[in-house]
């Protein structure tokens, strides 16, 4: 049997030296976890890579976001050594991803939009040293 160790938070006080007394941080609790004889299957064996959800799969952009709102690239993943999009560089900025303009939207919707079916293709419109330009980009699956 293997023991799982849960931390309690501690409950936050002033900085300040305080003349009341305070109890004593509560400390850590031992949990019993019952672990699966070695040779059992998962109860929930993982999807095989060909049937895995669309969703995992993407474009290899990095992207941060800005404090105007606005999606700068930070990094260009590689598969098989090299760039996964073609013409995109680290401080590209990212303005659409098909007709989804980036700038204002959320990151979990730019990133959604990057998301499709291996083959699948965006189309990214960008934005380098004040000059605009298109990327056709293929969805690549990276895990497996």
């Amino acid at each position: 049997m293997l023991l799982l160790a849960l931390a309690v938070a501690c409950g936050g006080g002033s900085e300040t030296p305080s003349a009341t007394p305070t109890a004593a941080p509560p400390t850590a609790t031992a949990v019993p976890v019952t672990a699966l004889p070695t040779g059992t299957p998962s109860p929930t064996p993982p999807l095989p890579a060909s049937s895995a959800p669309p969703d995992r799969d993407l474009l290899g952009l990095a992207l941060r976001p800005e404090p105007d709102g606005s999606y700068s690239v930070i990094a260009v993943a590689t598969k098989d050594g090299k760039p996964s999009v073609d013409g995109v560089e680290p401080g590209d900025k990212l303005l659409e991803v098909d007709s989804l303009k980036a700038t204002g939207a959320t990151m979990g919707t730019v990133v959604d939009a990057l998301r499709g079916a291996p083959g699948d293709t965006r189309t990214l419109l960008l934005e380098r040293n004040g000059k605009r330009f298109k990327v056709v980009a293929r969805v690549e699956r990276f895990l497996r």
